[in-house]
Parts: structure tokens; C-alpha cells; sequence
């Protein structure tokens, strides 16, 4: 009997063990769909707000974290704006660089578009680094007229560097 009781309690412990790790697994792989193109969203109001008060694109998303610092919650979370939420890279809160955020940010304005109006809509703003970020599987892309797209592999960002050599884009690795 005593046997029988701890077999039912084992069986039980596994059942409920199992559908914890499954359902933490499922809200993982929801919040990392959903929160990286929020914060893309959130850098597309951002930027463009600043690129329509001085009709021309910030130097770098540094812009943002000047008016809103990154805190030490902020950065263990990752839940500002500039950070994407799956980036391991460590953020160093003291000298916050934009190589740090997780995203590659294209300034049009240094890349020959004299008016933010100029750059076609189409065009990549922000997305991110690497590939590391997201698996290895791809990156999000945040374009210029304020869609974010899933490019598998990266290979939307490869395939526009490659027909536009003359902007060097960083290419994510």
C-alpha cells in the first residue's frame, strides 16, 4: 500500500512538473513573439518623433537612453526599448554603448537622404544584431514605414545589403 502511495505521489509530482515547465515554456515563447516587435514598435514612435522634429534620423538610439537611462531592473529584465528583450549581450551601465542594445539601427540621414520623407518605406531602420537573439533562426525587422517582419535567417537584410552595397549595413552573424 505504502508503495502504491508513493508511485500515485511521484506520478502526480512528474504530471504537475511537466505541465509547469510546458506552460512556463509556452508564456516564454509568446512573450519573446510578441514583446521584441513591441519594442520595435515602441523605437519606431520614438525615432521618427525625434527624425520629424529635426527633419533628419538621430546619429543613434543612444538619443533615447540619455532621456530615459537604462536602470539595473531595466537591464536584468530587459525591458526598455532599446534593449531586445532576447539579446545576451551585457550591458554595462555605466558607459552604455549602442553596440550593447541588441539592435543594428540604420541613421538615413548619414546614408545620403537628405529629409526623413526621402528614405522609401521598405527600408530597414532597426533589426536586430544577430542571430543569437532569436536562436539562430532569424531577426525582426523594423522598416522605415513602421511594419516589423520576421526575416528568417536574416536573409531579407542579406538580400537588400547585397542590392545596396553602397550603405553598408551591418550584416547579423
Amino acid at each position: 500500500m505504502v508503495v502504491l502511495l508513493v508511485c500515485a505521489v511521484y506520478t502526480v509530482y512528474v504530471a504537475v512538473s511537466w505541465y509547469h515547465e510546458a506552460r512556463r515554456f509556452s508564456e516564454l515563447k509568446i512573450r519573446y513573439q510578441y514583446e521584441c516587435p513591441m519594442h520595435l514598435i515602441d523605437l519606431y514612435d520614438l525615432i521618427i518623433a525625434s527624425a520629424r522634429e529635426h527633419d533628419r534620423f538621430p546619429e543613434d538610439l543612444t538619443f533615447i537612453t540619455k532621456k530615459w537611462p537604462i536602470g539595473q531592473y531595466n537591464a536584468r529584465m530587459r525591458i526598455h526599448p532599446v534593449l531586445c528583450p532576447r539579446s545576451q549581450t551585457p550591458i554595462d551601465l555605466e558607459r552604455v554603448t549602442a553596440d550593447s542594445f541588441g539592435y543594428a539601427y540604420v541613421n538615413w540621414s548619414a546614408k545620403s537622404f537628405a529629409h526623413v520623407a526621402d528614405v522609401p518605406g521598405e527600408y530597414p531602420l532597426v533589426y536586430d544584431r544577430t542571430l543569437s537573439n532569436h536562436s539562430g533562426r532569424g531577426v525582426f525587422v523594423l522598416r522605415i514605414n513602421g511594419s516589423v517582419v520576421w526575416d528568417p535567417g536574416a536573409k531579407w537584410v542579406r538580400d537588400f545589403s547585397g542590392a545596396h552595397p553602397e550603405y553598408h549595413l551591418l550584416i547579423p552573424q
